[in-house]
């Protein structure tokens, strides 16, 4: 082994974009591959996966906020289940809830 990161048939790989070009062409992909692709791959299955995304962006090296920003989108039945959780609204006589303005903490000696 030569000791470095990346490797191609006992050698470094010097410019990955490089090697990902060259792999897409003997691959006869129709269509440009690079590094990101990768990495979307792979933080998009975490995430179908139910991978905590705490431990997928600190294993992709980002924050939980760029995961979510950029990936992640909630499946359907996450949201019917949230939304299924949500309180029934009805007229104001049905429902036993009421604003209160203005509530002041109470300070204690």
């Amino acid at each position: 082994k030569s000791g470095h990161l990346i490797e191609y048939q006992g050698n470094p790989v010097a410019d990955i974009g490089t090697a990902f070009s060259n792999a897409a062409k003997r691959a006869e992909l129709d269509y440009d591959v690079c590094p990101y692709d990768i990495r979307h791959l792979w933080i998009t299955t975490m995430l179908d996966k139910q991978v905590e995304i705490s431990a997928i962006a600190h294993l992709a090296g980002t924050s939980v906020r760029m995961i979510i920003k950029n990936y992640y989108e909630p499946h359907s039945s996450e949201t019917e289940k949230a939304a299924a959780l949500l309180p029934k609204l009805g007229t104001a006589q049905e429902t036993p809830l009421r604003l209160v303005d203005r509530v002041r903490p109470v300070q204690v000696a």
